[in-house]
């Protein structure tokens, strides 16, 4: 668009038709017209430059914001942390997998592998699974007192401990949301101050690039105009004395 609207200004330069580009033409002789055709060149380096700044811009506004904010940052790091989490359970699930089909693995062969995936297994629990585990493990002392293999006075602590242990878990969980919450609220605050702090940058770039643009442009075609008038009332001057000496003679 800006490229179009220099052309548009300074459209006498590139037509023959244009009434000053004529006179210029009809009244400054050859060395006008070696001038005029040396305004394309000087036009065309001005529009190169200006073109290949705003080509940088326009380049850098197609290109995302790769740039995270602080609250980004962080929950981005705790979503790596889940998918760690989430990729170890996948590969632990695929070593039982191959323990489970492959006909060709031997007791020890399975032996290790078993271990391999446990160790997964208990890298990639997140908070929930682990709360979901204590459960487990106090129904199964509960269903011990049912069944009289255990009686409540044996395994008090051992309850006591787990349900410490669940509220302990719970209430990590519960402020592990509670921070997340308030990051996600954090981060689109700042999201939206980022971008309006591009948006007012862009806005005050922009008026000055097309000043500077339109300025250079005005100059650029008062000093061809002057030149070609110059050039013409100097060729005008030496016909005049040209005539002058031929009727003396």
């Amino acid at each position: 668009m800006q490229t179009q609207r220099i052309d548009e200004k300074l459209s006498f330069l590139h037509t023959d038709a244009h009434p000053a580009r004529q006179t210029a033409r009809q009244t400054t002789g050859q060395a006008a017209g070696q001038n005029a055709k040396a305004a394309p060149t000087i036009l065309s380096r001005a529009a190169e430059v200006y073109i290949s700044a705003k080509g940088r811009e326009l380049s850098a506004m197609d290109t995302p914001d790769d740039r995270l904010t602080p609250a980004e940052t962080a929950l981005a790091a705790e979503q790596n942390e889940l998918d760690e989490k989430r990729a170890k359970k996948d590969e632990a699930a695929a070593i039982e997998q191959r323990i489970a089909t492959d006909e060709k693995l031997t007791d020890d062969d399975k032996a290790l592998l078993q271990k391999e995936a446990d160790k997964l297994k208990r890298a990639g629990m997140t908070d929930e699974d682990k709360l979901s585990t204590l459960y487990k493990e106090k129904y199964q002392l509960e269903k011990q007192i049912t069944d009289g293999t255990l009686t409540a006075g044996e395994i008090v602590n051992t309850m006591r401990a787990k349900d410490e242990s669940i509220a302990n878990l719970q209430n990590i969980i519960k402020e592990k949301a509670e921070h997340t919450d308030a990051l996600r609220r954090q981060s689109v605050q700042e999201r939206a101050d980022l971008e309006a702090a591009t948006a007012k940058e862009k806005e005050n770039a922009a008026p000055k690039e097309d000043n500077a643009t339109a300025n250079a442009v005005t100059s650029l075609t008062a000093a061809l105009t002057k030149k070609a008038l110059d050039d013409a009332e100097s060729k005008d001057k030496d016909d005049a004395g040209h005539k002058d000496a031929a009727r003396s003679e």
